[in-house]
Parts: C-alpha cells; sequence; structure tokens
C-alpha cells in the first residue's frame, strides 16, 4: 500500500503502539518450523522508558529487547533459527504492529544489568545468574495497523530500511 505518511510520522506511531503495548507477543520457529508464540513482558513499555530510555536509544528503535533463560524453549529454537516476529498491539486505538526480523541471544553484562528488574528475583537470582538471558530482537520489516478517526484502517508494509 501506497501510504501518505512521511517516514518521521510511520516511525511515531510505531513508537506509541510500542510504549502502550502489554503484553508483547513474540513469536519463534520450532525445530520443526511450525511458529511458537507467547506473551513477553514489554520492556519498552511507557512504565520502564524512563529507566531504559538512554540504553534504547543508543540501541536504536527497531532493536527490541527481552528476557528469558537459557534452558528455555525460546532459546533453543533461536539458536536453531533466528527468523522471528514480534506482534504489539495498542488496545486503546486499536492499532498494532508486526516486526519480523531476527533475534539473538545478547549476551552482553552492560545490557543485562540495565535492564534488571527487581521483580525478576522470583525468576532468576540477579543480573548475574547464569539463567538470565537478553534476547535482542533486529527488526528487518513492518507492517503497521492505524485506526484513523473517520477513516477506518490503514494497514502500512515497509522494509525497515526504507525509513
Amino acid at each position: 500500500m501506497i501510504t501518505t505518511h512521511s517516514p518521521q510520522q510511520i516511525k511515531q506511531f510505531a513508537r506509541e503502539i510500542i510504549e502502550a503495548s502489554w503484553p508483547v507477543v513474540l513469536t519463534t520457529l520450532t525445530v520443526d518450523g511450525l511458529p511458537a508464540s507467547r506473551a513477553m513482558t514489554n520492556l519498552h513499555g511507557t512504565d520502564r522508558l524512563h529507566t531504559h530510555s538512554k540504553f534504547f536509544a543508543e540501541q536504536g528503535m527497531w532493536n527490541i529487547f527481552f528476557r528469558s533463560k537459557r534452558s528455555s524453549d525460546k532459546v533453543k529454537q533461536i539458536r536453531h533459527d533466528a527468523r522471528a516476529a514480534v506482534y504489539f498491539c495498542s488496545t486503546s486505538n486499536m492499532s498494532g504492529l508486526d516486526l519480523t526480523g531476527r533475534i539473538e541471544v545478547f549476551d552482553d553484562p552492560h545490557a543485562k544489568k540495565i535492564l534488571w528488574r527487581d521483580e525478576w528475583n522470583c525468576f532468576f537470582y540477579g543480573p548475574d545468574d547464569p539463567e538470565y538471558r537478553i534476547l535482542k530482537f533486529h527488526t528487518e520489516s513492518l507492517r503497521l495497523f492505524i485506526r484513523l478517526p473517520d477513516e477506518g484502517f490503514e494497514k502500512i508494509n515497509m522494509a525497515i530500511k526504507d525509513l
């Protein structure tokens, strides 16, 4: 679809949906090639941005971060096939953002400390726990579903390199 929105407007629409979404759906592929989706904590949500905003700015808007356990099925799936999708939905205006790309297990000690939340103590012993992992999703393309006042919906498909 040809859109009349500028790249800056598309980024702003996407940013608003990312910040409003709770939870986020991460889809990876099983070793059999089947999709496996699960709800994930939105580390990019407005309730967390004050803590992580500098880190996220340094990493770029289209790199999305999650936490996981080293022994989880999703980490095994990611190591087998890095293709993945992330879906954000804003229920307040019924808009959505579907990102496709590749995901990696990102074992950066600095990132693990910055993104750490004390509420995760029920899962991990702390940011140095050997089971604690950060996942880094690299967006390659997007589908943006925008609800427009009095105009219905607009769907935008775009490669990130074009933004």
